[in-house]
This record gives C-alpha cells, structure tokens and sequence, in this order.
C-alpha cells in the first residue's frame, strides 16, 4: 500500500546491484519486506568483478610466485566462484524480486525499466560509480588506458606500465604487477601516495614499492601521451608519457611504456537515471547528497554505496607533525586547489581524517536545504547531534564519501532499515568504517589519523621494532599508532575514547578490527589494554600501544596534541 493509498507492487526498490544493493536487499528481507532488485549486470558489481575480489586475488598470486598467466587464471577462478554465492538464481531463492535491466526514477515511488513500471513507497539508489579518465591529458584517450575495469582482460604482462595516480588501487596494483615482471612507473601529482593516509604510512609504502623495483614519481603532473615511434600503434610501439614536476614549467625526461593504467578516482555513475527531472540535490561532482540516515532531498529515495555523500566533521587546523613525514607533505602552510563553485584554497590537512573525498565546503549548504525540508523536530535532532560531535571532537562541516565495498554494503543495510522503518536502522557513522590498503605491508586505519589529531588528544605509537611477533618474523617495517581524546564529562578517565587508529604491518587489516569495535561500541581506550592477547600475535601491538595511555611502557608514552 503506497503512502496515498494506492497500491504498489513492492514495499522497496532497490536500483543496483553491486556491494550497496546486495545489502540493501538482503536486509530488507531479513527484516520481512517484499523488495525488488534493478540491476543491469551481474549482481556483485565492481567489488567481485572489477575490484576488491580480482585484485586481492592478483597480489596473493604474484606473492605466491605465480607467473601472469597463472596468477590470471586464478583471479577468473576467484571471481566465479565467489560471483556464485550472489547470483540472480541465489537471490531469487532468497525471495529478492530481479529485474534486469536499466532503471530510471519517473516519480519519487516509480522505476522505470524499459517499458515496464515498477512501484514501491521506499527507493534505495545503489548504482555505484566507475573510474574516471582526466580530462587534461592530452593523447591519453587514444593510448586506450587500461582501469581496473579492463586491467583484469589482459591476456599477457605488459613489459612495461605507467599508472596514474597513487592511491589505493594504484599502489596495489604497482606491486602486484611489478611481483609479475612488469616494469612499472607509478605518478602522483601529490606530494605523498595516499593521500588520505598518515605520511609516515605512506612512505613506508612506497619504500615497499621501489624495492618491488616500481619508479614512483611524486609531484608528478601528467602533461600528454604520444605514440614513442611514428607507427603509433600499441602493438609495435609503446607510448611516451611526457610530465611536469608539479609547480615548474620544465618537462622533464618522458617515460616510455607499453601500457598506461589510469587510476586516478572515480564518478558517481548516475547518468540514465532521471535525477535531474526529479530534481534530486547533487554535489558538484555529481554524488548524491544525502542526509546521515542516507535520505535524499527527495522524500522516499535513499542512495547508498559510492554515489552518497554527507555531512563530516574534520579538524580545525592542522597539528604539528608528531613523526616522519612523507617529503612535501609536511611543508607547512602549503595551499592546494578544490575545484567547485568559488573555488576555495584550503589546507592538506583539509582532506580529512576518515579518508574520504572532501568536497566544496558550499555542498554543505546544499545538505541544509535538503534538512530544512523535514520536519522541525527531525531537523533539530539532526542538527543537535552534528553540534555535539563538533563540541567533543572540534571541527569543520564538510561533505564526505566512502567509497568502500564494506562502507557500501553497511550504507545499504542503514538505507533499507531507514527507509521501511523496520531493520538495522539509524545513522551512517562513516568516521567508524575501517580502510584498507592491501599492499605488503598492509595499511590499515579508521576515523582520526595521529596527522590530523586534535588539539587535547593523545596519541601512542609503537614502532614494529619493538613489537615481539615482528621481530621473530623478520618484520618490523611499520608502526602502531592509536590517536585517543577526551570524553566530554569523564575526560581522560579509562583512556578516554578512541578517535582513531593508523597501522602499518603485513596483517595490518586484522589487527586494526579491534580498535572499530571498540569505537563502534563506546569502550574506554583502556579495554585494549586490559584485554587479553595470545603472545607473541600481531593483534598483541595493540594491546602494548594503548597500554602507553596510563603510564611509560619500555620507554614509551602516550603523546599529548596541542
């Protein structure tokens, strides 16, 4: 039954079918609702065919000593299987209604899929996003760069391969290829690879990247690409690659490669999808904004996964700098440039403590015309919660995004619960959602990073030199390092509570799990260390770390910001 009365085919919809959409329609029949999925591929989206699952299984490969054809073979073995347990058949005997086919929103409770309509008082827009090609490249277009939607295609290592951009999926898949005999060049017109990491992690990383042989220029602006010979044509001749280092005028020596592989971000894949007719608010950069119970400025519509930004809180000003920095990145008072309306010169630190995208701080007046239109009471609500994070952690509102395959897949859950009012329901906590980076070593981290700590906090560090389980292993390349604030009314009682965590190490991704729960659940920093741990483990690091907040432990103590 519809809102007015009228009868309606399904009691949600939801539009995509990668990581948000499964969550959305999982919960929604956890939760006993007749929901219906609109897909216009194979459930599973990038994180099983493009993303996660392929290039986990690449890098683990190549570790093995797998040769290129091998390590390919297994990534298609992979990604079947696992594509398997989340099929159309699978879902349909979950009782999950599929539609295949390209949707389009024509009223706020209709989808449109071709010529059929399909109705439901509840939408969830889960339509993911795709790599992004700069526009400013000149020749980059027609060199047919690989993404990581095609790298996965190839049937031969190229003998060499130059990669855009030094985030994540870049740094992962430098190594991963240089492991399989690629030679590989790796540019970031940053000062540092991941960006959005604490330097000192970021420089252990590209160490670990250049003794994998990669040449990593940092600084790097790509200028244009041309063909290395007259014939031009990718299979007798490879491609020069002509840059800049960021701030001079000069070029410096081209690098000639055979491939290029672009991995410089993503877009919000929204187009066919009628928002625009809907009249649905959008970011400048074309993601949907949405409140933190992830509403849209249209009353029913919600959006998850990659296409959904809100309001965040990062740090007022930039903290000195408590470790090794990562070259440039440390220059104090260095002015970067955000594209958008009005075009604002901000600080580094202003890319944010969570790892996320961070927006003209204009959108930000965008999310409050999309408040305004709720009720009074749900708008003072909102907005109280928003004025007491900013109370205890001190801050400024910008938007946010999480383009994760885990944070999408909790956004959809959130979004299915909110929007049939039944469920897991409540706010999306994107500054709890643990990242991930799956070079060796491992970079883990969640909410505060020790850089952008805030003033009166606390951080504890503790290199792997001093960690047991890494020394037996020969591994002490990395660190441990746990940022903790005041509560508002207990203040440091108990450790006070845990802002964030940062951790570099070979199972950096199991070992920061401990710290989320205990942000997610509210625990006192002192419960890491009253816990338990097996010895010698690498978990055990964490124990030792936040046991520095109540006194010198070997030499070493808890810092305090500000």
């Amino acid at each position: 039954m519809g809102r007015r009365g009228r009868m309606m085919d399904h009691e949600l919809i939801v539009v995509g079918g990668g990581a948000a959409g499964l969550g959305a329609v999982r919960a929604a029949r956890w939760a006993g609702a007749d929901v219906a999925l609109v897909t216009d591929s194979a459930p599973g989206g990038d994180c099983t065919f493009t993303g996660c699952v392929p290039s986990k299984t690449l890098l683990a490969a190549a570790r093995d000593g797998l040769d290129f054809t091998e390590a390919m073979a297994r990534v298609r073995t992979t990604v079947a299987h696992i594509a398997a347990t989340e099929s159309v058949e699978v879902l349909r005997g979950e009782g999950v209604t599929v539609i295949e086919g390209r949707a389009r929103l024509a009223t706020h409770d209709t989808v449109a899929v071709g010529d059929r309509r399909v109705t439901a008082p509840r939408i969830v827009l889960a339509t993911g996003s795709r790599p992004s090609i700069p526009d400013g490249i000149r020749g980059l277009a027609e060199a047919e760069p690989l993404t990581n939607e095609t790298v996965f295609d190839l049937t031969e290592a190229p003998q060499s391969l130059a990669i855009i951009g030094g985030g994540a999926t870049g740094c992962e898949l430098a190594q991963a290829f240089a492991a399989l005999g690629t030679g590989v060049t790796l540019f970031e017109q940053g000062p540092q690879l991941l960006p959005s990491e604490e330097p000192e992690a970021a420089a252990l990383v590209r160490a670990a990247l250049q003794q994998y042989g990669v040449s990593v220029r940092r600084l790097a602006r790509v200028e244009r690409v041309e063909p290395a010979s007259p014939s031009g044509t990718r299979i007798d001749s490879p491609y020069s690659v002509i840059w800049k280092r960021t701030g001079s005028a000069a070029t410096t020596d081209p690098v000639i490669v055979e491939r290029l592989l672009v991995a410089a971000g993503r877009t919000a894949a929204i187009d066919g999808l009628g928002l625009e007719e809907m009249k649905m608010k959008q970011s400048w950069s074309g993601y949907l904004i949405t409140d933190d119970r992830l509403a849209t400025s249209v009353k029913g519509v919600y959006a998850a996964g990659d296409i959904a930004c809100w309001p965040s809180l990062i740090p007022r000003r930039r903290q000195p700098r408590l470790f090794e920095s990562d070259g440039g990145h440390a220059t104090s008072g260095r002015q970067l440039l955000i594209r958008g309306r009005g075009s604002a010169r901000v600080d580094p630190s202003r890319f944010g403590p969570a790892g996320f995208g961070v927006q003209h701080r204009d959108e930000v007046g965008l999310f409050r015309v999309v408040a305004a239109a709720r009720s009074s009471l749900a708008y003072l609500r909102e907005w109280w919660w928003k004025l007491w994070e900013r109370w205890n952690i001190g801050g400024d509102l910008v938007v946010g995004r999480a383009m994760l395959s885990h944070a999408a897949d909790e956004m959809g859950r959130i979004a299915a619960g909110n929007a049939l009012g039944k469920g897991q329901r409540g706010r999306f906590r994107g500054g709890m959602v643990p990242r991930v980076v799956f070079t060796d070593p491992e970079v883990a981290s969640v909410g505060v990073i020790p850089w952008h700590a805030p003033p009166g906090s606390r951080v504890a560090y503790l290199p792997l030199a001093e960690l047991d389980r890494a020394i037996t292993d020969g591994r002490t390349d990395g660190f441990i390092a746990i940022v903790a604030g005041p509560r508002r009314l207990l203040r440091n009682a108990g450790g006070g509570r845990i802002l964030g965590a940062t951790i570099v190490a070979p199972r950096a991704g199991e070992m920061i799990q401990e710290i989320v729960l205990a942000m997610r659940s509210g625990a006192f920093t002192g419960r890491l260390a009253q816990t338990s741990h097996a010895y010698p483990t690498w978990s055990s690091g964490v124990q030792k770390a936040a046991a520095q907040f109540f006194g010198k432990i070997e030499g070493r103590r808890a810092r305090r910001v500000g």
